[in-house]
């Protein structure tokens, strides 16, 4: 919200929606970085939304809710920045700390 405030002089409540569900980016893989990438991510991801979707918005993309931005490109900022950031520290495939599949079915 304070980016599109900046930005275009106005707040909108819409991408302060969307900015949140993009901020969620980085919860699914969270084991295997430290929170302050989290934070860095979900503040990236937040952003990202807002300028895509005004991408989409000048191309004339009909997609009302912004569901391109947020689950597409988001969701591919996600999972590209497990690969960037990662370090393994908090658990992962192969360490004592993951969970056998076995007890999560």
């Amino acid at each position: 919200m304070i980016y599109v405030w900046l930005k275009y002089g106005k707040p909108d409540p819409s991408m302060l929606a969307n900015g949140t569900l993009a901020g969620s980016s980085p919860s699914p893989p969270l084991r295997v970085r430290h929170g302050a990438s989290a934070v860095l991510i979900g503040g990236v991801a937040g952003v990202l939304v807002c300028a895509v979707i005004y991408i989409e918005r000048s191309l004339k993309i009909d997609d009302p809710v912004g569901a391109i931005s947020v689950h597409g490109v988001c969701g591919l900022w996600g999972i590209l920045s497990l690969g960037l950031l990662a370090d393994g520290s908090m658990g992962g495939i192969g360490t004592a700390s993951t969970v056998p599949c076995a007890v999560l079915f």
